[in-house]
């Protein structure tokens, strides 16, 4: 008996698994947060970079430095093109973002010169705060950024 009965309730299971699978039936993600993965999942796909790979990563990162000084451009115009109030925490975010930067950039460096044995550990440093300051800028900018 208990059999028919949960297979009585199964179809009404399957159509609910269908229709939440359509196109269009999940609801939007947003836009902030469909950013903050790609950047994850572009970290994500560096993180097992073994020391052998390290001049790749370095490359990687270097490449994702270039970008972020474009962002902190961006972020210095529309700070200077803000009110007085918006232009006031604009600028601090912005020297603090850069002052971030700047220390990712050192570790980036290290990360170019380091020995095998202290590879993982200050690779993992460096990805997250060159991931961590990816995802303060594209909130600084409002999520309008590509990744």
């Amino acid at each position: 008996m208990r059999i028919r009965r949960n297979t009585a309730r199964l179809p009404a299971a399957l159509a609910g698994l269908l229709i939440a699978a359509m196109p269009g039936a999940a609801p939007a993600a947003d836009e902030g947060t469909k950013a903050k993965q790609e950047i994850a999942e572009a970290y994500d796909a560096v993180a097992d970079y073994s020391y052998a790979k390290k001049e790749d990563l370095v490359a990687w990162l270097e490449a994702r430095r270039e970008s972020l000084a474009k962002d902190a451009a961006a972020l210095r115009e529309k700070a200077s093109d803000a009110g007085a109030d918006a232009k006031e925490n604009l600028g601090a975010l912005s020297q603090r973002l850069e002052a971030q930067r700047e220390a990712a950039s050192k570790k980036l460096e290290r990360l170019g010169n380091v020995s095998a044995e202290a590879w993982g550990d200050l690779k993992r440093r460096t990805l997250k705060a060159y991931e961590t300051l990816e995802n303060e800028y594209r909130d600084a900018m409002g999520g309008d950024d590509e990744a």
